[in-house]
């Protein structure tokens, strides 16, 4: 029986399962040099989760903040921002959801972008603040 990995330099890359081609649904070059990814997981709005990639910088285009939350005040984002700091992004000024792969120690880039914006879906719904949350 293997015994649980005690720390990264543990992992046998023989048993790494590829995760990129079970998230990706739809890969789309687009005419700004930005590449789209449509993904099968989907967010709050029951859409397909979409990131865009150019120069291993990864965005939500602002869509999780600036659209789907666009009614929370700014302050709220210093509350989410260690949060999705575990998964390798941050929240700019503006409400966009980067990751920089260039940064990351390990893992996917797009799985990490899924989570870190179902955490903040979760976030809304889940913290307690009374309008956070788009339905009733």
């Amino acid at each position: 029986m293997d015994r649980p990995l005690q720390n990264i330099n543990d992992i046998d890359t023989s048993k790494i399962v590829e995760v990129y081609d079970n998230l990706v649904w739809y890969k789309l070059p687009l005419d700004n040099g930005w590449t789209s990814y449509t993904l099968r997981a989907v967010d709050y709005m029951h859409d397909n989760v979409e990131i865009y990639n150019k120069d291993n910088v990864y965005s939500d285009d602002g869509y999780t903040l600036g659209i789907n939350f666009s009614h929370i005040p700014s302050e709220r984002y210093d509350e989410l921002r260690p949060i999705v700091k575990w998964y390798g992004c941050k929240i700019e000024d503006d409400g966009e959801i980067v990751l920089n792969a260039y940064k990351m120690r390990f893992g996917n880039p797009l799985l990490n972008m899924t989570l870190a914006l179902s955490t903040i879906e979760n976030y809304f719904e889940f913290s307690g603040k009374k309008g956070d949350y788009p339905y009733k």
